[in-house]
């Protein structure tokens, strides 16, 4: 699957899934979401350093199972 946008990108975070979507596509589905997160890595309040280390792992590891390419340079903008 490939999503290639020059323009903005949305993502909508629930429970047990993260959707990104464009103008330009279909939307993609990413297999974990914030419960995800919360509930099987995060023991600690703040989060632990490794907490957030496993966190990011799970992430990339649901990015790329998506197949999408792994864009140059992306900027955020929060809404």
């Amino acid at each position: 699957m490939t999503m290639v946008s020059s323009g903005p990108m949305m993502l909508r975070f629930d429970a047990h899934r993260t959707t990104l979507s464009d103008d330009t596509g279909p939307e993609v589905v990413v297999a974990v979401g914030v419960s995800d997160i919360a509930e099987r890595l995060f023991r600690h309040d703040p989060p632990k350093p490794f907490e957030m280390e496993q966190a990011i792992d799970l992430v990339e590891d649901a990015l790329a199972a998506t197949g999408l390419p792994v864009p140059c340079a992306c900027s955020c903008v929060s809404i």
